[in-house]
């Protein structure tokens, strides 16, 4: 389901996502089940492009208001060691795409 969301919404940049897609409504309740939330980023520019619903009643940041600054301010100071090490990779990865000038990685991360 990942994936077909990343294909369909990828060629507009995860812009204009409509939330009564029912494409969006499948995710939205799926995560919510699982108690999960999704962002999509440029790891380049270090900007996050989508946060889905979850992320309000999970760490208490609106989806349109998430940013990575909020993920080392919710960390508690005996995980930013492994949460640097998640940094550094999603780095690396992105210096990966950039070289190859083409692609997408899913990264999955516990908070």
């Amino acid at each position: 389901m990942f994936h077909i969301f990343i294909d369909t919404y990828l060629p507009a940049c995860f812009k204009g996502i409509d939330s009564s897609d029912p494409l969006m409504i499948q995710l939205e309740d799926r995560m919510e089940r699982d108690n999960q939330f999704i962002y999509i980023a440029d790891a380049i520019r270090m900007k996050i492009l989508f946060t889905s619903k979850g992320s309000f009643p999970m760490i208490g940041i609106p989806p349109e208001d998430l940013s990575f600054y909020h993920f080392m301010e919710a960390t508690h100071p005996s995980d930013i060691q492994r949460l640097n090490l998640g940094r550094t990779k999603v780095v690396k990865v992105a210096q990966d795409l950039f070289i190859a000038k083409d692609g997408y990685t899913l990264l999955s991360a516990n908070y």
